[in-house]
């Protein structure tokens, strides 16, 4: 979102305010969003995978098992 505002800025701004600070950051604040976007999907499919696991854990059989 906010690379898209700072892209917008740099559209609108005059140019004796010299609109290429905000065009760069805009860009490379998209580029950074879209790079983490996979990772932080990546991260949610892990915690669900995790809090499933959690709600029903499978208990390991104990060695005091083998004898009863």
């Amino acid at each position: 979102m906010g690379g898209v505002l700072l892209l917008l800025l740099a559209g609108i701004s005059p140019s004796e305010w010299h609109p290429v600070i905000p065009l760069f950051l805009g860009l490379l604040l998209i580029g950074i969003s879209h790079i983490l976007t996979p990772c932080r999907d990546q991260i949610t499919r892990w915690w669900r995978q995790r809090l499933l696991s959690w709600s029903c854990p499978l208990r390991r059989p104990s060695p005091r098992d083998r004898f009863k």
